[in-house]
């Protein structure tokens, strides 16, 4: 149940980061302090740690009823399998 709990979180903190990714592609970069492929590669991990954390703390509600779907096609494949 623990696994299950875990994966429909996962699946939230990753929907979360693509919902914010367009958020940081619109902030300008300062040339002087920043830029270049290192920010690109920062940006990234700073989505995902913000999605992990959101989704951690609640999130949009999406993990619960990932949750409920996954546990649904367990019992539907434990059933086929009996």
């Amino acid at each position: 149940m623990e696994k299950t709990q875990n994966a429909a979180q996962d699946f939230e903190a990753v929907y979360i980061s693509e919902m914010l990714k367009p958020m940081f592609e619109t902030v300008e970069v300062d040339d002087m302090f920043g830029g270049g492929k290192g920010e690109e590669v920062f940006r990234g991990l700073l989505t995902q740690e913000m999605g992990k954390s959101i989704a951690k703390q609640g999130g949009l509600g999406i993990a619960d009823q990932v949750k409920a779907e996954l546990l649904k096609i367990q019992e539907q494949q434990n059933k086929v399998s009996e």
